[in-house]
């Protein structure tokens, strides 16, 4: 006899591959559409990313709680290979027809099964009253957490906490720029209104054309640079997003303008932060070989 959660399983497996998700082109944001009001009425947390609207692809992170460090998530995709002739096909291929205990379908193995496994794992164990508050907060969507309290009832063992002092995880760079502009003329002017703007709007969160779905602020590449060619004796930075960006209209400590309302001076503080944390192996790359590295 088929429990209840797998029941639930097969059940929401079936909702899944009837999802035409083939790739190409790889649509999936009517099933990730799906899935995000499905964890929200399981009583989950669930973050949607659209990172193509035009091809509609995107990521969801479904999650018991909120996110922590050392964490192992279960991931999973939506996509599927083509179905090709649909004359081949006992039945149709994204109609979940279950017979015998199978599910026919493309994806219900590859891998809308173990997508389907996962989400309904997480959503009984927060749904089951007697689920240690530990395992509750340690699952996301197959996140399990490696607390102590975690390892010590499932092993018998700890990990070691010399361990912690030496590494805990890689952390991701900042950077802080400040820059002091004075305009000679009204060329100069305008050029410093333009840079201000650039900035201001690059670091702004962007709006899909349909307004349903917001997307990434740009990213900066930032370099040093000694005539012509990267500056050998300088660090590298790796790509970074602007996450501050603020400008002082009156550093000298006085309001003063040309005759037409330009500033006399302006003082721009930037902070950026790196969006890949250095690895030992970028040193091994050219400009890792050719320079002071990261």
């Amino acid at each position: 006899m088929i429990d209840k959660p797998a029941t639930e399983t097969i059940q929401l497996l079936k909702k899944l591959v009837q999802f035409n998700t083939e790739n190409p082109p790889g649509t999936t944001i009517d099933a990730l559409l799906f899935l995000k009001d499905w964890a929200l009425d399981q009583g989950l947390k669930a973050t949607l990313k659209i990172y193509d609207e035009d091809l509609g692809k995107g990521n969801i992170l479904i999650s018991t709680d909120e996110i922590h460090q050392d964490e192992i998530m279960m991931s999973g995709h939506l996509d599927v290979v083509k179905a090709g002739d649909l004359k081949k096909w006992i039945y149709d291929p994204f109609s979940a027809t279950e017979e015998n205990g199978y599910i026919f379908g493309r994806g219900s193995a590859d891998m809308k099964a173990g997508v389907a496994a996962a989400l309904e794992g997480g959503a009984q164990l927060l749904q089951n009253k007697a689920a240690n508050d530990s395992m509750k907060s340690a699952l996301a969507l197959g996140y399990v957490s490696t607390n102590k309290n975690f390892l010590t009832k499932t092993t018998g063992a700890i990990q070691n906490p010399n361990l912690e002092l030496l590494f805990d995880s890689p952390s991701l760079r900042q950077f802080s720029f400040t820059f002091v502009m004075s305009a000679r003329e009204d060329k100069e002017s305008q050029a410093i209104r333009r840079i201000i703007r650039f900035f201001k709007q690059g670091m702004s969160v962007q709006r899909a054309s349909t307004g349903l779905f917001l997307k990434s602020p740009n990213t900066f590449d930032i370099k040093y640079k000694y005539k012509s060619n990267d500056h050998p004796y300088l660090n590298k930075i790796k790509e970074c997003a602007l996450i501050n960006f603020s400008v002082d209209y009156t550093p000298a400590g006085n309001y003063s303008t040309y005759e037409d309302g330009a500033m006399t001076l302006y003082a721009l503080s930037m902070q950026f932060q790196e969006l890949d944390p250095i690895y030992n192996d970028d040193y091994d790359n050219k400009l890792g070989k050719e320079s002071i590295g990261y």
